[in-house]
């Protein structure tokens, strides 16, 4: 029988982390695409609030990250 600790406190929190860090950039097009097409007004000012750091980049950032995010955004249409 192998004695294996069960994952701690440690493990999970990175797990959420790490998964966070690729989940949330790559979320803002599916959400941006939830945003148009959906008749609910009140989401556009929480999709600016939410993805401000992303739209800051966009607009600020180095040209090679803008034509990232250029790029992927023009994959969702």
């Amino acid at each position: 029988m192998t004695d294996r600790k069960k994952p701690g406190v440690g493990f999970w929190a990175t797990v959420v982390v790490s998964v966070s860090l690729v989940a949330y950039p790559l979320s803002i097009r599916p959400v941006g695409w939830i945003v148009d097409n959906v008749d609910f007004p009140n989401l556009l000012p929480l999709y600016w609030t939410l993805y401000a750091p992303i739209i800051w980049v966009y607009d600020h950032g180095p040209e090679p990250i803008h034509d990232v995010i250029e790029w992927y955004a023009n994959l969702w249409g």
